[in-house]
């Protein structure tokens, strides 16, 4: 459920706001932070409750993402063609 509500939204095109001023970053990492208390049914104060939870904090998910679309565009013989019809 939390992954559906808030995790897709926190993380969706999250590649845009690569350049985030960190004050914003630590906002988005205490929605990601509050989403876990939520999960566990009790306060989360560190990250490392996150990985037990198998998810990466706001900043490495960003930069996980960026790193996945690079390959691709990399990789991919036909990335330039994604979301125009043929």
């Amino acid at each position: 459920m939390a992954q559906a509500l808030v995790l897709s939204k926190l993380y969706y095109n999250d590649i845009v706001y690569h350049s985030l001023p960190d004050y914003l970053m630590k906002l988005l990492q205490r929605v990601q932070k509050a989403t876990a208390s939520f999960v566990l049914g009790r306060f989360v104060s560190s990250e490392d409750i996150l990985t037990k939870l198998k998810w990466l904090p706001v900043k490495e998910q960003r930069e996980w993402n960026l790193l996945e679309a690079t390959h691709k565009a990399l990789h991919n013989p036909y990335w330039h063609n994604i979301g125009q019809v043929i």
